[in-house]
């Protein structure tokens, strides 16, 4: 994994450029799914690789998104992963997930924003999208 490590018990995205980029992929890929439960599934499947059978029901789309890997979250999982004790950084890191996913509702309108981020060259494969009210 190739994100800064500043050992903080906080986590802040910058620290984690590679992070934050794939949960922007994410959050925009989620964003565009009708259903309920967005923000629960995806944080726990991020954090425990599991999903609650109550959160089936109406949300085939997003689970098997998240559970087939067509989400990447490789390092988004390492960093939970490696953070697993660390429960004042968990809870920053599922906050920010938590706050991408509330500013990025379904009927936003979604923007290419490679050129926004600086190193886009860490995770050739991907498109990074932002949501934004006013975007075209």
């Amino acid at each position: 994994m190739s994100n800064v490590d500043t050992g903080s018990d906080y986590f802040t995205a910058d620290a984690y450029p590679e992070v934050m980029k794939e949960i922007r992929v994410m959050v925009h890929n989620v964003s565009k799914i009708d259903g309920t439960f967005k923000q629960e599934i995806l944080l726990s499947y991020l954090r425990d690789h599991s999903v609650k059978v109550s959160w089936l029901v109406d949300n085939d789309p997003l689970v098997n998104m998240v559970t087939t890997g067509s989400l990447r979250s490789f390092h988004t999982e390492k960093l939970f992963e490696t953070k697993r004790s660390n429960k004042s950084f968990l809870a920053d890191l599922e906050g920010y997930i938590a706050t991408e996913l509330a500013n990025c509702p379904s009927n936003a309108k979604h923007r290419n924003v490679l050129s926004v981020l600086s190193s886009s060259a860490l995770l050739p494969n991907l498109r990074y999208y932002a949501c934004s009210a006013d975007a075209a």
